[in-house]
C-alpha cells in the first residue's frame, strides 16, 4: 500500500461510515478536515464520485491515481490530517462497517508517522508502503539540523524499507544511498523460510543471501594449451578441475553465463552486486569496508560500481516507448528512469561521470536475456552490444538459459560463454552447512542432527540429482527444515512447497486467524485458493512480453486483483486482502515494484502455470500446441505439467507433441520437438511409461527419433545433439552397436603405406611430431567405429573381468592390480595451497564416474591403461568363445601408427567405407585377407584432421564446441575419418599400446616410427608413459590427427578412454 492508496482507502472508509445517520461527530470533523485541505491544496482532486460509491474498488483506484498525478501522496501536511482521520475511524467505527481493513490502514499510517531517529537517518522495516514520497519537517533527536525543517525525497523498496536522511545532503550521499539500495535488494532471499517459527520477525532477522550463498562452478576446465597444463588436465579429477565462476568473472571483461532454470545465474548476479555494494559503503562513523579482493576470491579490479539490470525490464521500457532500435542511448534512458523510480534521480550525474571515465569503473550485471520475448531479444542484444562498443572500458556480465541463445541468430559480440555446472557433493554439503549453522546461530534450533540427516539423505542417487540444482536444493532444505522429509522429483518438490504453504494458510495466521476466515467468502475452500494461484501464474506466463507488452514478468496489481476476484465472489477488496496476505506471509508472490508483483523464481511461476494447464478441457492438445508454437516460453511449463498430470493424460500430451514415425528429412524444429518429448518422458518416469502399452510404443518411437537426431549435424547444434544423446541414454539407447560388445562396429583398414607425423609448416605441430614420414603397415586390421562405451565396458565388469588374473599380468607386475583391486594415480588441485598434489585410490572394480560421464552411450573414461588392456584380452576370449573371431586375430589397443592411419587414411583408400559388427568379424577377416579391396588415391593423405584440413567445431567435441564433458558416441558424424571411424578427434583422449618414454617433455621413442624398436613393448614398467591420441576437448592443436602426448599407464582422467582394434596376432615389424 503506497501513500496514495492509504489516502484513498481512508477516505472510502470515512465516506462509507458517514452514509449512516449515526456516524460519530468525530468522524465527520476529521473527514471534513481532509476534504477542506484537499480543496485548498489540491483543487483538482474531487471526492464526489467516491462519496456516491464509496464501496466501489474502481472509485478507490481512480482516486488513488488522481492523487498520484497531483503529487498528493508526497504532501506531509495531507498525510497528517489523513492520519488523524485514520485514528478516529479506528476508534469509532468497526472495519466491517467501512468495507476497508482499518487495522491494516492504521498500521501503515502509524509506521509512516512514527519516524524518529537518534542519528543522521532513520529506517522503517516492513513498511506497508512502496514507491516514492517526500517527507518534510522531519524532526529527530540528534539530527544534523535539530529544530529546523528538512526535506528528503525517499524511496520505499520492494523489501518494505524506507530510508530517510535528515538535513542537507553531503557530497557522495546519492551514491551511498544507491549502494545501500543495491545491497539491500540483492541480499534478500526471494521467499521466507517455510517454517513460521524461523520467519518470526520478533525472534531475529530472516536468513539473507549472504548467509547461505555457496560459490558456483562452471563446466569449463583449466586451460591445457601448454604441455605442463595438459598434464595437469590429464591427471585431475572432474570436480576439482572445474573453474569457479568467480575466477572467470575476474578474468573476462565480457562474459555470458548460461545455465538451466534454477542453476544459480541470478543468485550469482545478486551476490556479486551485493558484495561490491557492501565494499563501496563507507562512513565516517564506521571503519572502511573491506576491499572487494577480500570479499570476492579472486577479484583484481578493486571497487566497481555494480549496476544490476533485469533485461526484461529494459525490453518493457523499449516497448512502452515504441522503440525498435537497440542502442546504448535507449539503455541509458531506461537506467535513468529506473534511478528516478528509486528516488535516486540525483545519482544520475554521478553515474554518467563514472560511465565516461576511461578506466573500468562500472560492472554491468544484465540478468535474464532468456526472459526477454523472442521478438525483442535481438533489440536487447543490439542494445547491449552498442553499450559495450561505446563504453568498452567497463565490464559486462549477462545471464541466459541455454535454449534462448544456442542456435539463435542473435549474438553478443566478443562475449565469452560459460555454463554453470551442477552443484558438486562438496557444494551441496557446504550449502546445507551454511543453512543449518545460520539457523543455529540465531538460536532457532539444534541444527547438528538435522544437518547430518539431510546431508546423508542427499547422497541418495535420486535426491542427489535434484540437489545438484541450487534452486531445488534450496526448496529441499526448506522442506526438510519444516517436515524432515524429501520428495523424489522436482515437480513433487514444488507441489510439496506450495501445499505446505497452503496448509499454513488454512490453519494459521500471525494473529491466529486462518486465511479462509480472513477472507470470509461463503463456501470458499483451499482448493479454490489453489486454483486461483494456478490461474494467476498461467495468465502471467502467457502474457509475458511481446513487442507490444510492457508487463514483462511483472503482474500489475490491477490484473492480479482482476484474476483473483472471480474466486472471491467478485470482491475487489478481498482480492486485495488475499494479495497482501500471500505477499507478506507466504512468499509465493512478492512485490517487485510499485503496484506490481512477481513470483520468487520463474520456475515457481512455470510450475503453477503447469498446474493450471493440466486443468484445461483438452490438456494434451492445448499443451502440445503451446509448446510447439512458442517452445522458449512453454518448454518448462510443458515438462512440469506432464510430471503432475495423470499418466494417461501426460502420455497423450507427449504423443501429441511427437506422433509420427521418424522422418530423416524433417526440419530442425521436428528434431528439437522430439528431444523435448523425450525429456517429457523422463519427467514422467521411464518405469511408469514402460508399464503402459501406449507408453511403451511412444518410448520406442522417441528412442528412434533421438538416435537419428544425433546424426543431424546440418540442422542441430553440437549442444542440441549432445542433449539428444543424454536424453536417449536415460530413456534407453536403441543402438545395439553402442550398448553391446557383440554388435560393436569395426571399420576396415587395408594394408599399405600412409603419411605419419607433421610437416615443418604446420604451425600447431610440436617437434615430437616431426618429421612427417611414410610408414607402411603391412597387414589389414579393423578399428572400432567408436570408443568403448560405458555400457560395453560393463559387460567386462559383470563378467568378472577385474577378478581374472590372466587379463592383468602387466598391472600385477607393478603392483597396480591385486585380486580384483586396481590402484590408480591422479593429481588434485589444492585450492588453499594453489598447487597440484599427487593422490591415489584403490578400488575393487572400476572407478565410479559422475553424470554425464557415466551415461551408457558415452565413452568409458577414468580408466588406466591397464584396465583398457585387460578389457581387450577379455573381449578377445569372449568373441572366440562365441565363434566370432578367428584364431589368428586378437582384440587389442591400437598402436599409435594404427590409430593415426585410421584418422588420416593411407596413400590409397578403399572405395566406400566397410563397417562390420563384432559378431561378423570371422567372415570379415577371411574376406579381407582373401579379396584385396578396390583402392583409389587419397585426396588428402596429409590431412590435419580426420575430415580434412579445416578445423570445424561442429565436427568434434572440442573446447571450442563448449560442451566440456563427454558426449554420446555418434553425435559428430561429419567428423568421421576416411575409413568411417568417428570421435577420433575430440570427445576423449584414447590410450594406445605404444610407449612414449620416461621424460615428460620429450619422447624416448621419436620419429621415424619403427614398430620393432621396443616402443610396442607391453611389459615396460609403469614409469614409462604410454601415448594417447584424440585430444578430448582440449585446445585444437591436440585434436589434429598427428598430435601425440604421453601419460603414465597408471593414471586416470575423466577425459581419457580407449577404442579397440582387431589385428593379426603374428604381425611383422615395420
Amino acid at each position: 500500500m503506497n501513500p496514495n492508496e492509504l489516502i484513498a482507502h481512508t477516505l472510502a472508509a470515512a465516506a462509507t461510515a458517514l452514509r449512516h445517520t449515526d456516524a460519530a461527530p468525530e468522524v465527520q470533523a476529521a473527514y471534513a478536515a481532509v476534504k477542506t485541505y484537499l480543496q485548498e491544496a489540491h483543487p483538482t482532486i474531487s471526492l464526489a464520485a467516491l462519496e456516491r460509491r464509496p464501496d466501489s474498488a474502481n472509485q478507490r483506484g481512480s482516486l488513488a491515481e488522481n492523487l498520484e498525478d497531483a503529487g498528493a501522496g508526497q504532501d506531509a501536511a495531507l498525510l497528517d490530517v489523513v492520519h488523524a482521520l485514520v485514528l478516529t475511524l479506528a476508534q469509532q467505527i468497526p472495519s466491517a462497517a467501512t468495507g476497508v481493513d482499518l487495522d491494516q490502514v492504521k498500521a501503515a499510517s502509524l509506521r509512516l508517522q512514527s519516524i524518529r531517529s537518534s542519528g543522521a537517518g532513520a529506517r522503517i522495516h516492513n513498511s506497508e508502503f512502496t514507491g516514492n514520497m517526500e517527507l518534510s519537517d522531519i524532526q529527530g533527536a540528534g539530527s544534523p539540523q535539530m529544530g529546523a525543517p528538512s526535506t528528503q525525497f525517499s524511496h520505499v523498496s520492494a523489501g518494505g524499507n524506507i530510508n530517510i536522511t535528515y538535513g542537507a545532503q553531503p557530497p557522495g550521499n546519492a551514491r551511498r544511498r544507491y549502494l545501500e539500495e543495491v545491497a539491500q535488494e540483492c541480499n534478500l532471499l526471494p521467499w521466507r523460510i517455510v517454517n513460521p517459527n524461523f520467519a518470526d520477525p520478533d525472534r531475529s532477522a530472516n536468513l539473507t543471501l549472504a548467509d547461505i550463498y555457496t560459490d558456483l562452478d562452471t563446466t569449463e576446465l583449466r586451460q591445457v594449451e601448454q604441455e605442463e597444463e595438459l598434464r595437469h588436465f590429464l591427471r585431475g579429477i572432474h570436480q576439482q578441475e572445474r573453474i569457479p565462476i568467480q575466477q572467470i568473472a575476474d578474468d573476462v571483461p565480457k562474459l555470458l553465463i548460461m545455465g538451466d532454470p534454477g542453476s544459480g545465474k541470478s543468485t550469482y548476479i545478486k551476490h556479486l552486486a551485493y558484495t561490491l555494494a557492501q565494499a563501496g559503503l563507507t562512513s565516517k562513523d564506521a571503519p572502511a569496508a573491506q576491499p572487494p579482493s577480500v570479499l570476492l576470491d579472486p577479484w583484481a579490479h578493486g571497487f566497481l560500481l555494480p549496476v544490476r539490470i533485469e533485461l526484461r525490464q529494459v525490453a518493457a521500457f523499449a516497448a512502452k516507448h515504441e522503440s525498435d532500435t537497440g542502442d546504448a542511448h535507449l539503455f541509458l534512458r531506461y537506467l535513468e528512469a529506473m534511478l528516478a523510480g528509486w528516488g535516486l534521480a540525483g545519482f544520475w550525474t554521478d553515474f554518467t561521470q563514472t560511465l565516461r571515465t576511461q578506466e573500468p569503473r562500472v560492472l554491468f550485471l544484465l540478468d535474464g536475456l532468456d526472459e526477454v520475448a523472442t521478438a525483442q531479444r535481438q533489440l536487447v542484444v543490439d542494445m547491449v552490444n552498442d553499450l559495450c562498443q561505446r563504453y568498452g572500458q567497463h565490464r559486462y556480465l549477462v545471464t541466459c538459459r541455454p535454449y534462448a541463445y544456442i542456435g539463435q541468430p542473435w549474438r553478443l559480440a566478443d562475449f565469452r560463454t560459460v555454463t554453470l555446472a551442477p552443484f558438486s557433493q562438496a557444494q551441496i554439503d557446504r550449502f546445507v552447512d551454511n543453512w543449518y549453522n545460520r539457523l543455529a546461530h540465531r538460536e532457532r534450533l539444534d541444527a547438528t542432527g538435522r544437518k547430518q540427516a539431510l546431508q546423508s539423505a542427499l547422497r541418495r542417487p535420486d535426491l542427489h540429482e535434484l540437489a545438484e540444482r541450487p534452486l531445488l536444493l534450496t526448496v529441499m532444505v526448506q522442506l526438510h527444515t519444516f517436515t524432515g522429509q524429501l520428495p523424489d522429483d522436482r515437480g513433487q518438490l514444488y507441489a510439496d512447497t506450495v501445499n505446505l504453504l497452503l496448509q499454513r494458510w488454512e490453519t494459521r495466521h500471525d494473529q491466529g486467524v486462518p486465511l479462509l476466515q480472513q477472507l470470509a467468502v461463503p463456501g470458499l475452500k483451499m482448493a479454490d485458493v489453489e486454483a486461483a494461484l494456478y490461474d494467476v501464474a498461467y495468465r502471467a506466463h502467457a502474457q509475458q512480453p511481446t513487442a507490444a507488452d510492457t508487463g514483462a514478468a511483472d503482474i500489475d496489481e490491477a490484473d492480479l486483483r482482476k484474476w483473483l476476484a472471480p474466486y472471491l465472489q467478485g470482491d475487489w477488496n478481498k482480492a486485495g486482502r488475499f494479495i497482501d496476505y500471500i505477499r507478506e506471509r507466504a512468499g509465493l508472490l512478492i512485490r517487485h515494484k510499485t503496484e506490481a508483483y512477481t513470483f520468487p523464481h520463474r520456475t515457481f511461476q512455470e510450475y503453477l502455470a503447469a498446474c493450471s494447464l493440466i486443468r484445461t478441457p483438452d490438456y494434451p492438445t492445448t499443451a502440445s500446441d503451446l509448446v510447439r508454437q512458442d517452445p522458449t516460453r512453454w518448454r518448462e511449463v510443458f515438462l512440469l505439467s506432464v510430471s503432475r498430470a495423470p499418466l494417461g493424460q501426460a502420455l497423450a500430451a507427449v504423443n501429441a507433441l511427437c506422433s509420427g514415425e521418424v522422418d530423416t528429412a524433417a526440419p530442425a524444429p521436428a528434431w528439437q520437438t522430439a528431444q523435448l518429448a523425450g525429456d517429457a518422458l523422463l519427467e514422467i518416469g521411464r518405469i511408469q511409461v514402460e508399464q503402459q502399452e501406449t507408453g511403451h510404443v511412444l518410448l520406442t518411437r522417441l528412442r528412434r527419433w533421438l538416435a537419428q537426431a544425433l546424426r543431424q549435424d546440418q540442422l542441430l547444434s553440437p549442444h542440441e545433439r549432445a542433449g539428444a544423446g543424454r536424453t536417449l541414454a536415460r530413456l534407453g539407447d536403441c543402438r545395439p552397436a553402442v550398448l553391446t560388445v557383440e554388435e560393436m562396429e569395426f571399420c576396415f583398414v587395408p594394408a599399405g603405406p600412409f603419411l605419419m607425423g607433421s610437416t615443418e609448416d604446420d604451425e600447431l605441430a610440436q617437434e615430437r611430431e616431426r618429421p612427417q614420414h611414410e610408414v607402411n603397415i603391412p597387414y589389414d586390421y579393423w578399428i572400432a567405429r567408436f570408443p568403448v562405451t560405458n555400457a560395453q565396458f560393463d559387460h567386462f565388469v559383470h563378467a568378472g573381468g577385474y577378478d581374472h588374473a590372466p587379463y592383468w599380468p602387466e598391472a600385477a607386475a607393478v603392483d597396480r592390480w591385486d585380486n580384483g583391486a586396481v590402484t590408480r594415480y591422479y593429481l588434485v588441485w589444492n585450492e588453499d595451497e594453489k598447487k597440484w598434489e599427487a593422490s591415489q585410490e584403490t578400488t575393487k572394480g572400476p572407478h565410479t564416474s559422475s553424470d554425464p560421464f557415466n551415461l551408457p552411450n558415452h565413452p568409458r573414461v577414468e580408466l588406466t591403461w591397464y584396465e583398457a588392456l585387460a578389457f581387450t584380452r577379455w573381449f578377445t576370449g569372449h568373441l572366440r568363445r562365441l565363434g566370432y573371431l578367428p584364431g589368428g586375430y586378437e582384440v587389442h589397443l591400437p598402436s599409435e601408427a594404427e590409430w593415426e592411419k585410421a584418422a588420416r587414411g593411407g596413400l590409397h583408400l578403399p572405395v566406400g567405407a566397410a563397417l562390420v559388427a563384432a559378431r561378423d568379424l570371422a567372415a570379415a577377416c577371411d574376406t579381407g585377407t582373401a579379396t584385396p579391396p578396390v583402392l583409389q588415391s587419397n585426396p588428402y593423405p596429409a590431412r590435419l584432421f580426420p575430415w580434412g584440413d579445416e578445423y570445424a567445431p561442429n565436427r568434434l567435441n572440442a573446447s571450442e564446441t563448449g560442451l566440456d564433458v563427454t558426449s554420446a558416441v555418434g553425435a559428430f558424424p561429419a567428423g568421421a575419418g576416411p575409413y568411417g571411424a568417428e570421435d577420433l578427434s575430440g570427445n576423449t583422449f584414447e590410450w594406445t599400446r605404444t610407449l612414449w618414454g620416461t621424460s615428460a617433455d620429450k619422447p624416448d621413442f621419436a620419429y621415424p616410427y619403427r614398430s620393432g624398436d621396443g616402443r610396442e613393448d607391453l611389459a615396460a614398467n609403469d614409469s614409462t608413459a604410454r601415448i594417447m591420441r584424440g585430444g578430448a576437448w582440449a585446445a585444437k592443436e591436440w585434436q589434429r590427427s598427428a598430435a601425440r602426448v604421453g601419460n603414465s599407464p597408471g593414471n586416470r582422467h575423466f577425459s581419457l578412454g580407449f577404442r579397440c582394434v582387431v589385428v593379426p596376432i603374428s604381425r611383422a615389424s615395420f
